[in-house]
């Protein structure tokens, strides 16, 4: 099995294992670039022995592997994962040895999750330095601001990725299955659940050879719903623009800190995009989509209702609030402009149920997302 793993100056690189005891080492997010090598050539080598072997990375990886051997195995699995984007190996680097002495780190983890925590996100980290743990939020780290705002420290290769879509390069995809609360709610989502993809006959047999009772729970779920809440792991043409923010973090980042690099680059969004000074506030007030328009509410099927509304021109894709004890909670984002209904199970009748959507677009010059202004309305069956 070939994944990547931790080494032990906290870069990543891709190596193979044989034991099983060794798996961890493979396991767990890690988000930067990894080290291939030599990689190709060893999996090819051992390819040829006729053993069995699995590989794990990006898309862009499953598809260099596969330029390099040049022909299909039978004995060779591949499994790409639902990527949004990889910044460069030197920028965590630069920031490891900024914030952390390397004689005493000992543990880096991505994606922490509690014992207690009943929200899951990607956006924690727990950092053990001589036998402390320190767990730190978004907030608090530098380093998850900066990957969490996507083309902030995306590297280059990654602006126009050629590798995501919907034509998947691995026999089997693996990723979070976000949004799944919101259309099946048997699931429990507390601690994190994947969304495996089947891409082929190679990846069907993978998956059925894997026992049941090493498995927790294996549902089927709408494909169509997976894309919606995955977006940009199923752009079919991504061209991240070279932002100012983005051209501001890569320049400051040579001279000076990769705290003051930041700073300057970024500004964490809350429901609308700050922008720097310099970029004109006309040009923005342009970009920002209109309200929807036209939504109808019917019933549908006995206890369902289903939500529609007037395709907006210049929407990248939708987001659904329901008022829920007197607070407004995120039912649904829609990243397809083209998408203009949404059902609601489970509904009482007489109840007058309420909701709220907006869409939205992507900023070119600060790689945010800008909102439309909310438009509420009501939904009830009798």
């Amino acid at each position: 099995v070939v994944g990547a793993a931790w080494t032990e100056d906290f870069f990543v690189k891709h190596m193979m294992i044989e034991k099983e005891e060794d798996l961890p080492k493979l396991q767990k997010s890690k988000y930067f670039q990894s080290y291939t090598g030599s990689i190709y050539k060893d999996i090819k080598a051992v390819l040829q022995t006729g053993k069995e072997v699995l590989f794990c990375g990006t898309p862009c990886q499953v598809a260099g592997l596969k330029k390099y051997l040049g022909q299909n195995y039978n004995n060779m699995f591949l499994i790409d994962l639902l990527c949004a984007n990889c910044p460069s190996a030197a920028i965590f680097k630069k920031y490891l040895d900024e914030n952390y002495s390397m004689d005493t780190l000992q543990h880096y983890d991505f994606r922490y999750k509690s014992e207690n925590e009943k929200l899951w996100n990607a956006k924690k980290v727990r950092v053990t330095i001589n036998d402390q743990v320190q767990i730190k939020s978004i907030e608090e780290d530098d380093y998850l601001q900066v990957y969490h705002t996507c083309s902030l420290g995306l590297s280059s290769q990654c602006l126009t990725c050629h590798y995501q879509g919907n034509t998947r390069m691995g026999d089997l995809t693996i990723g979070d299955c976000w949004g799944i609360q919101t259309f099946d709610k048997t699931v429990d989502v507390t601690k994190g659940v994947t969304a495996v993809l089947v891409n082929n006959r190679q990846g069907e047999d993978l998956l059925k050879r894997v026992a049941k009772e090493d498995i927790g729970l294996l549902k089927e779920e709408p494909l169509d719903q997976i894309r919606k809440y995955n977006v940009l792991a199923f752009m079919e043409k991504r061209h991240w623009p070279h932002t100012l923010r983005r051209e501001t973090f890569l320049s400051e980042i040579l001279k000076g800190s990769f705290a003051d690099a930041k700073d300057k680059a970024i500004v964490l969004p809350n429901r609308s995009a700050k922008v720097k000074s310099d970029i004109s506030r006309t040009l923005l007030k342009n970009l920002i989509p209109t309200k929807v328009e036209g939504i109808l509410v019917k019933p549908f099927s006995g206890n369902s209702m289903i939500l529609s509304w007037k395709k907006n021109a210049n929407a990248a894709g939708y987001v659904i609030e329901q008022r829920k004890e007197g607070n407004w909670e995120r039912i649904a984002r829609i990243g397809h402009r083209n998408e203009t209904s949404f059902f609601i199970e489970n509904v009482e009748k007489n109840v007058t149920y309420q909701f709220r959507i907006m869409t939205f677009v992507f900023d070119h010059y600060t790689a945010l997302p800008l909102y439309s202004e909310y438009e509420e309305f009501t939904g009830k069956i009798e």
